[in-house]
């Protein structure tokens, strides 16, 4: 996510995590389909089983993209350019702290005004409240001075 002056903000790219449960879920259906064995899918109500299952879509078609060392990993990484005028910071984070409650923009919000260590406390609060995995949270939080000038 990128800030900007006079508080606006932008994703930079597209969250391939949302929605990866459903994605599984369909790809094991066709799997099956396709004769590919692949467990019932009440072997999946297991989270563990779950994620194990999706961090096997890490990269591929209809997964999620993820910069994890995969040869694969270039095919999906997003890429670009933004303009930097009024530009004051980016954040990059890892999936570990998406909330569930929040979209990326809540998330960015939230962290740019209670700040990152408040949020992970509040996110693993919620995390161990509803007995979900918590997984790896790291970010990097780049910020620009806006007095440059040439």
């Amino acid at each position: 996510m990128a800030g900007y002056t006079h508080k606006s903000a932008k994703l930079l790219t597209k969250d391939t995590v949302k929605g990866i449960s459903s994605r599984a879920k369909l790809k094991r259906a066709s799997d099956r389909t396709n004769g590919i064995d692949v467990y019932n899918e009440n072997y999946y109500e297991n989270k563990l089983n779950q994620l194990r299952y999706n961090r096997s879509l890490a990269n591929q078609p209809d997964g999620y993209t993820v910069a994890n060392g995969m040869k694969d990993a270039n095919r999906y990484l997003q890429t670009g350019r933004i303009s930097t005028e009024d530009l004051t910071d980016i954040l990059l984070v890892t999936d570990g702290l998406f909330h569930p409650d929040y979209d990326l923009m809540d998330s960015f919000q939230q962290i740019k005004t209670i700040g990152l260590t408040p949020y992970i406390n509040e996110l693993t609060k919620t995390l161990e409240k509803r007995v979900l995995p918590i997984d790896d949270r790291t970010a990097v939080r780049i910020t620009f001075n806006s007095f440059y000038s040439e």
